[in-house]
Parts: structure tokens; C-alpha cells; sequence
């Protein structure tokens, strides 16, 4: 590059680096909205995003009733025992009933309380919530109404590129059917029914299902499940995979792999996911709420979120840099050589970065409006698997041949 002032001496001039850096987000951190009527008031303020940073002390602090304390021990459980993932809670106050409970989680978008304090967890906290759930306050369908806490969340979750996990935990299928026509959304994955856990006198008592769910999710996209052959990966689907910690369901779902009349097969036909009974309680479905079947896999849309995410974040770099075809390039191609990064790790079947002249004219690139194009298509999972059975009569024949073989043999 010319050197455009004057100098008698030695220049020494510090050569940036020519690709842009790309990573994904961590898929991990978790945020749960709930109530605590006994948490420390000083640790936990309501309406407030608060991070658990794993010390139990702090879990005790969030007192025995409410939601919130059940969620953090079951998140920690189904996802090890010892791992805990980047988790925020917001607390909110619980009502005189169901309603008023749900009304404060909804909160206020100007005063920033309920949901909409998690709008700030990034700024404050320094981390994204990529798993979003609010135990015990999404089930209810209130004057036959959608569920206004999922309803206030789907936008914001979709902006975030975020997804939520919502407990259905009605007391039939036709409940979870009727709930189901209340909700479409790819960044949502509808749960029935709850699940039972050993209570604190050892009996089995009711629980939400999405901390356990989220667990089990965290536990995948780090370590991998290899007792269901799933390596480690965000864009690993979580259904066929045993949840820890929980000892059964509160209604039984009848299943069968290939007996398509069972009420398993009926919630996945509907995009609901379930919990099956065979060799332990196993999360079946791997499903999102989206009426569109090219996202109605739950770890292909999360993968998705996930590259576009790393896109607009890694390309910041390159944001006000002078505008020319070398630095161009350098980010096309960097994106490429990422996107057969994912080839390889097993999360697309294949992707390319690319560019248009058509999608960028001079009077946009005057303005300083530069596009850059990328495709890929995600791994889905292995859904369904048809199996052929034939039956062949050739194979007499080689019988024949056998038994004229061995007599021959004995002659």
C-alpha cells in the first residue's frame, strides 16, 4: 500500500489481519421467569435480570416457594449434576391467583417488568439467553385465550433469534390440541404433559417439564449423549434422548416405534413434543410450533439462529472499514471457509457465501450499502426411517444347491 505523506526514516505500519474471525454464540444460557415469595429481596429484587452464578448459597436465597427454585434444581440435575449453564432469572410477584400471577409476569413494556426486564440481560449481565422458559405460568389458557406470557415473548424471542420451551401440562390430549391451535412459531417448542418427580417426602408429586428438557438440552450441545448416538453440537436434535431426574410423567403416553396409533404419535403429528417410557423417560419429538415444515425441526431452526447470529456479529469488524474489492473478498471467503467449518463439524449439509451484482447497485454502494449472500441447508435428523420388507424365493434356491452340495459331499 502507497504511503500518501511524506517521511524521511523508517515507517513501521501494523498489517491487519485479512479474514474476519467467525464463532457461534454459546447455545447454553438459559433464562427463566418465575416467581419466589421468600427470596432474599436484596439478591432477587422483582422485575430485575439476575445471573446464577452456581453458588448454592445463592440458590437457597431464592426460598422454598414459588417456581423459580424447583426450575434452577431441575436444570441442574437433567443437565449433570454439576454443570450449570449461564442462567438469568427474573422474578416477578405472585398474585392472589393464577391470573394475577401471569399479569405480573407479562408486566409492562415502559416500565421494563415481567418478560420484558429480559429485554435488558445482555447489556446487564453479559451474555445472551439462547433458552428461554417460565415454569408453571404457560400452561394456563385464561377465558379460553392463548397464554399471554408466550404470547408477549414469541416477538421478542424471534428478534433474539432465541427460543422457548413452554409446558403445555394438560390433563388430556385434547387439552394439548386445543393449546396447540394457540401458538406458531419457530422459536417455540410446545411440551406435554408435566413430568413427576420425588417430592420431599419421597412421594411423586408434578412438575413442569422444560427445566428438565432444558437440561437435557444443555447436557447435548456440550457433552453429547452417546447412549442415543448424538455427538456433542448445538445442531444436534434433543428427542430420543433419557431426561435426567425425573420418574414419570403425570399422564402415561401410550407409544410404539411402529403402531402410528398411539397419542405420541398424534402430539408429534401436531408439533408437540412428548415424553415415551421405553428404556427410561425419553423426550420424543425434537419439534418446533412453526406451521412451515421447512422449520419444523427444533435443532435446524436453532442452527439457523445460530449462523445468522454469528454472521451479524462477526461481520462487525468490517463495519466503517473502507469499502474495496480486497476486503470484500476477504469477507466473503471468510464466511465460506466457516460455513465448511460447520460442513465438516456435521451442522449443515453444505453452505457457500457468495455475491450478487444484481443485489448491490452503485447507487447502494455510493450510500455505502454493501450485500453479501450465504446458503446452507441445515442436518436434520433422522425423523422418521421406512424399512423395506420383501420376502425372495431365490433364496430356495440356494437351499437346493446347499442340500445337492452336502449330499455329494457325503457320496
Amino acid at each position: 500500500m502507497p504511503e500518501l505523506t511524506y517521511q524521511h526514516g523508517t515507517r513501521v505500519s501494523r498489517v491487519p489481519e485479512g479474514t474476519v474471525s467467525f464463532e457461534v454464540f454459546d447455545q447454553t444460557p438459559v433464562a427463566i421467569l418465575g416467581t419466589a415469595p421468600d427470596a432474599d429481596d436484596a439478591l432477587f429484587p422483582l422485575d430485575t435480570p439476575v445471573a446464577i452464578t452456581g453458588d448454592l448459597a445463592q440458590i437457597e436465597a431464592l426460598g422454598v416457594t414459588g417456581t423459580l427454585k424447583d426450575s434452577v434444581n431441575a436444570l441442574v440435575t437433567a443437565s449433570g449434576g454439576r454443570f450449570i449453564p449461564k442462567t438469568c432469572i427474573v422474578r416477578v410477584e405472585e398474585g392472589v391467583d393464577a391470573e394475577a400471577t401471569m399479569a405480573n409476569a407479562v408486566g409492562s413494556a415502559g416500565s421494563m417488568t415481567g418478560l420484558h426486564a429480559f429485554k435488558g440481560v445482555g447489556s446487564e449481565l453479559g451474555f445472551k439467553p439462547k433458552i428461554y422458559m417460565a415454569p408453571g405460568l404457560t400452561g394456563q389458557r385464561p377465558a379460553g385465550a392463548a397464554n399471554p406470557v408466550v404470547a408477549g415473548l414469541v416477538p421478542f424471542l424471534e428478534r433474539q433469534r432465541a427460543r422457548m420451551l413452554v409446558g403445555i401440562g394438560g390433563a388430556t390430549k385434547e387439552e394439548a390440541l386445543t393449546y396447540r391451535d394457540d401458538v406458531s412459531s419457530l422459536a417455540v417448542d410446545l411440551i406435554d404433559p408435566r413430568v413427576m418427580v420425588s417430592g420431599s417426602d419421597g412421594l411423586p408429586v408434578a412438575r413442569p417439564a422444560e427445566p428438565f428438557i432444558a437440561g437435557l438440552g444443555c447436557k447435548i450441545i456440550r457433552d453429547g449423549d452417546p447412549n442415543s448416538k448424538k455427538p456433542a453440537g448445538f445442531w444436534v436434535s434433543w428427542s430420543n434422548a433419557i431426561i435426567g431426574g425425573i420418574v414419570g410423567t403425570e399422564r402415561p403416553i401410550t407409544f410404539d416405534y411402529t403402531d402410528p396409533d398411539t397419542e405420541s404419535h398424534l402430539l408429534n403429528e401436531n408439533r408437540i413434543n412428548t415424553i415415551v417410557r421405553d428404556g427410561g423417560y425419553r423426550y420424543w419429538g425434537g419439534l418446533s410450533a412453526s406451521a412451515d415444515d421447512d422449520w419444523m425441526f427444533s435443532s435446524v431452526v436453532r442452527t439457523r439462529f445460530a449462523i445468522e447470529e454469528m454472521v451479524a456479529k462477526d461481520f462487525a469488524p468490517i463495519i466503517d472499514a473502507p469499502m474495496n474489492a480486497p476486503a470484500v473478498v476477504e469477507a466473503i471467503v471468510s464466511l465460506d471457509e466457516k460455513l465448511g467449518d460447520l460442513r465438516i463439524a456435521g451442522a449443515v449439509i453444505n453452505g457457500r457465501a457468495f455475491f450478487l451484482p444484481a443485489e448491490n447497485s452503485n447507487g447502494q454502494l455510493r450510500r455505502g450499502q454493501l450485500r453479501i449472500e450465504f446458503d446452507a441447508e441445515e442436518t436434520p435428523p433422522i425423523h422418521g426411517l421406512t424399512v423395506g420388507s420383501r420376502r425372495n424365493k431365490k433364496y430356495f434356491d440356494v437351499l437346493v444347491e446347499d442340500i445337492v452340495r452336502d449330499l455329494a459331499a457325503q457320496a
